[in-house]
């Protein structure tokens, strides 16, 4: 089976990692992958998604593919009147939470767009308010995201003797909400505490700042299934995260790690819980069982596929 998937770039060479390890796990079970990227310096420029309709046109016509899987909202627009091919469509969280309109218009049209939507959370699929659409969170790589002596994990990363606590994300996307993280730690009277910022860090790294850090602050405000939280399970690292997405769903499970609410007291008092413990989590197991692996998660896009083509 030969799929492309598109998503969108401010450079045409990029791919997000989370799509790119999704279509690594899909290769690993058989599946053939390319990729096409849509250019655009503004992902809310209609016009630059309207020249892509073109390009992505003669890009298709010159290869054979089964299905075309996009990515984001506008994409799978772009992708939809691009082709005539079998479209599914996956909708990541920023595009359903962020604009109103977006849902408007899946609700509208989304029988007559797109073949296929997948959505990574209940909590998304319940925004939408539409029977047929497949959850499917993003598969973590357990080859990759893996448990890792903490001395050799902390010299790699050059961690002393401290209490590092990781946030992962862009401190200055709002939706991430640093500040609620940093009033938090900075209630913490242990000197010896530092708050980690991790953003722009690549994939091949990121285990070893869960394994060597002792806490994952998570602070969002809307999200999907952050791929964040399933890393840091897979790693036993302890988390402590706002009721966001379904990270609530994920973690119900995982010892030493807590629910909070977008209170910086709440989540302080939740800090020392954790750190009084002196243990890791039960993470990895918990992903196991819910079957958030990446194997886990093609096989069930797999099947999604091969519905889409019998259906069509």
């Amino acid at each position: 089976m030969r799929v492309l998937f598109v998503s969108s770039s401010k450079r045409w060479d990029t791919i997000s990692p989370v799509i790119e390890n999704q279509g690594r796990a899909l290769e690993n079970e058989g599946i053939h992958i390319e990729y096409f990227t849509i250019n655009t310096k503004n992902r809310y420029s209609i016009k630059e998604y309207f020249k892509s309709c073109f390009i992505l046109r003669k890009y298709i016509n010159k290869n054979k593919y089964d299905i075309i899987h996009a990515h984001y909202f506008y994409n799978g627009i772009v992708s939809t009147f691009a082709v005539n091919k079998p479209v599914v469509l996956s909708l990541m969280g920023s595009d359903v939470h962020g604009s109103r309109l977006n849902r408007i218009i899946i609700k509208l049209f989304y029988s007559d767009l797109w073949d296929k939507i997948i959505v990574k959370s209940n909590n998304l699929k319940n925004l939408l308010k539409l029977k047929n659409i497949r959850v499917i969170p993003n598969g973590v790589d357990l080859s990759l995201f893996k448990l890792m002596e903490r001395c050799k994990a902390r010299s790699v990363v050059n961690f002393d003797n401290k209490i590092y606590i990781l946030f992962v994300g862009d401190p200055k996307n709002p939706n991430k909400n640093f500040n609620l993280a940093k009033r938090a730690v900075g209630l913490i009277s242990n000197k010896n505490t530092v708050l980690k910022v991790i953003n722009g860090v690549d994939n091949s790294i990121l285990p070893y700042y869960y394994n060597a850090a002792d806490i994952l602050l998570f602070t969002s405000k809307n999200e999907g299934s952050p791929n964040v939280i399933k890393e840091a399970m897979a790693c036993n690292l302890p988390i402590i995260s706002t009721d966001t997405g379904d990270v609530k769903e994920r973690i119900s499970e995982v010892k030493n790690s807590y629910i909070c609410d977008f209170d910086a007291y709440e989540m302080y008092s939740k800090i020392n819980l954790v750190l009084s413990n002196q243990s890791r989590s039960n993470g990895r197991d918990v992903i196991l069982k819910q079957k958030l692996d990446s194997k886990s998660t093609s096989k069930q896009i797999i099947e999604l596929y091969k519905q889409t083509i019998n259906d069509r």
